[in-house]
């Protein structure tokens, strides 16, 4: 479940950012299959940043429930939130 909270908003973002800035980058009056490989690079590159931006807090969730001691966080990853903003704020994430 952890996995799928990281993964489906994280690859949503990397898509819709990835064909947006395509977009953005296609000159006046041209095809987004006419874009240089340096530009679909540039998109795909800060697609991928945009994708770790949102897939960052629930991987660090899902890290720290994966590597605890078995029974620790008994409500999974709200337990693991909790704690984890109590002990270290919200930079943690």
């Amino acid at each position: 479940m952890l996995t799928l909270m990281r993964d489906v908003p994280a690859s949503g973002m990397d898509f819709m950012t990835y064909e947006w800035l395509k977009n953005i980058l296609t000159p006046e009056g041209k095809s987004v299959n006419d874009l240089s490989a340096a530009r679909i690079l540039f998109a795909g590159g800060l697609a991928g940043i945009f994708n770790w931006a949102v897939a960052i807090p629930p991987d660090v969730l899902k890290s720290h429930f994966q590597t605890a001691p078995p029974g620790k966080y008994p409500s999974g990853f709200r337990d693991v939130l909790r704690e984890l903003i109590r002990e270290e704020g919200v930079a943690s994430l």
